[in-house]
């Protein structure tokens, strides 16, 4: 067992074998990360308890707002990639909204 294990650890990963994934994907799925968690944590507004209407954070709201923007500015062709800045702000978000 242990020279199986050994192999599969020491194996080098051919570049037909890694899978990359696009900027693009990396959005889509970190929107969807978001929409599940302001589904999991709305809150119902205090002026319409009989309507059942509910609402997110505005801080939420903002996080949204720039994820889509990226999403259609690397949907539009403008860039093929995300900044440095870019990143490290989805990345903040990934971690607020896991």
């Amino acid at each position: 067992m242990t020279k199986t294990v050994t192999k599969i650890l020491t194996k080098t990963v051919t570049k037909a074998e890694r899978h990359f994934t696009s900027p693009q994907t990396k959005l889509r799925n970190l929107s969807a990360l978001m929409l599940r968690w302001a589904e999991k944590d709305k809150t119902i507004t205090q002026h319409a308890l009989r309507k059942r209407a509910y609402e997110v954070p505005a801080r939420w709201k903002k996080a949204f707002k720039y994820v889509t923007g990226l999403s259609l500015k690397l949907d539009d062709g403008w860039n093929t990639a995300l900044t440095k800045e870019e990143m490290g702000m989805c990345n903040k978000y990934y971690r607020d909204y896991q």
